[in-house]
């Protein structure tokens, strides 16, 4: 372990050192959570962040491993239902959450649980009518864009993956902001989108919607050879943002005017049209919360929009 350590704390001071050392082998010899020692609590915020960088950069593995899994009590999911938005202000919910779940985990203040904090997120909402494209999408030729426009609809370039697609009311849209290792080891990319769609498949199966994720290249969740909801993600300092969106009783014509996530040909569906009742947004929302649990083993919270705005 020592070894181990020598070059990435190379440039620490000698004693910095021995503290970070010294916690780490009493903690791992003892098996408990370094987090939980009071020895870790005496040291100074400089020692302790090191020490929790060092576990984080997986130099000491076993040990980050102990923290992460360790019999404090889960910190629960938030979904927070914001209503209709314009994607301008869905982008900056995100950024809000998102760097709050940053800060925490980059400053690596371990504290108790405590059940006002928030950490994990799901934005819950749907969207005014707005066509975006993702990474995949180098440039959008400007007359499609403006005869795009033309229909009442928004035209954004975003940072997610995938290229573009159409957002507007009676669609589910969720982004969930989470940290990453909190849930899976590395790499979780792939375990993370698999995850989404296990919870998307559960959710069309409450209103006896058979769909299923058929994988590259056709992206997302499918019933038949129509696609139901789309999966477009950004993974940055191991948080997610962006998400999902799921059609529940969205006017389908919007999707005619583009080729949806560049699959030239193929048709978009939804619950409505699939089961030939109204399914709104609403109807969702309690299955996809219960899916979304069961996926990702923690206790999901659902706040309201006034709640959210005094939090």
């Amino acid at each position: 372990l020592k070894r181990k350590t020598a070059f990435y704390l190379k440039k620490c001071k000698n004693a910095i050192k021995q503290s970070i050392i010294h916690v780490v082998l009493v903690c791992l010899t003892a098996k408990i959570c370094f987090t939980q020692t009071s020895m870790y609590f005496t040291l100074s915020l400089e020692k302790q962040e090191l020490i929790v960088l060092c576990l984080k950069n997986l130099l000491f593995e076993k040990a980050y491993k102990m923290h992460i899994n360790s019999s404090c009590k889960p910190i629960p999911i938030y979904a927070k239902w914001l209503g209709k938005i314009s994607y301008v202000e869905g982008l900056r919910w995100q950024s809000i959450y998102e760097q709050k779940l940053s800060k925490h985990f980059s400053h690596l203040i371990v504290k108790k649980f405590n059940e006002e904090m928030i950490y994990h997120t799901i934005l819950l909402l749907e969207h005014f009518p707005v066509y975006t494209i993702g990474l995949r999408t180098r440039s959008y030729p400007e007359e499609l864009k403006k005869k795009l426009e033309c229909l009442g609809a928004d035209f954004y370039k975003t940072n997610r993956g995938g290229l573009i697609t159409f957002h507007g009311p009676g669609q589910l849209v969720a982004y969930p902001i989470l940290y990453l290792p909190e849930f899976h080891s590395r790499p979780f990319s792939k375990w993370y989108v698999n995850q989404l769609e296990k919870c998307l498949i559960e959710v069309c199966s409450n209103f006896d919607v058979k769909a299923y994720a058929p994988g590259s290249p056709l992206t997302g969740v499918w019933v038949n050879d129509r696609k139901i909801a789309s999966i477009g993600l950004r993974l940055k300092n191991d948080i997610s943002t962006h998400g999902i969106a799921l059609n529940c009783n969205i006017d389908l014509s919007w999707f005619e005017h583009i080729d949806p996530c560049g699959l030239i040909g193929k048709q978009m569906t939804s619950l409505s049209s699939e089961t030939e009742t109204n399914v709104t947004v609403h109807d969702v929302i309690e299955p996809f919360l219960k899916a979304f649990n069961k996926y990702f083993g923690r206790e999901v919270i659902l706040k309201d929009k006034a709640e959210l705005v005094a939090s």
